[in-house]
């Protein structure tokens, strides 16, 4: 997966996965977000990746394929978004 935050998505796909009962199920993500708490209140741990490209800080990222409302996919690296002065 590109990022993994929450882990519903990943988790959900590693669920499936064992379903066609496969020899073993690994997962990747160049991502891996520190969530400072689960979006929907879990008390469940979230899923971990078996290998991570990066670990980053629980901040919305762009760039590299990675967008905002259809912006930033094109930038040659990631970025964090600075959020907007009120």
């Amino acid at each position: 997966d590109d990022i993994l935050d929450t882990g519903q998505t990943l988790q959900a796909v590693v669920e499936h996965l064992h379903t066609l009962r496969p020899a073993s199920v690994q997962t990747c993500v160049l991502l891996d977000k520190q969530i400072s708490c689960p979006a929907d209140n879990s008390t469940s741990a979230r899923i971990q990746a078996d290998h991570v490209g990066f670990q980053i800080e629980d901040a919305f990222v762009v760039g590299y394929g990675l967008d905002m409302g259809g912006q930033f996919r094109q930038l040659p690296f990631v970025a964090t978004l600075s959020p907007r002065p009120l």
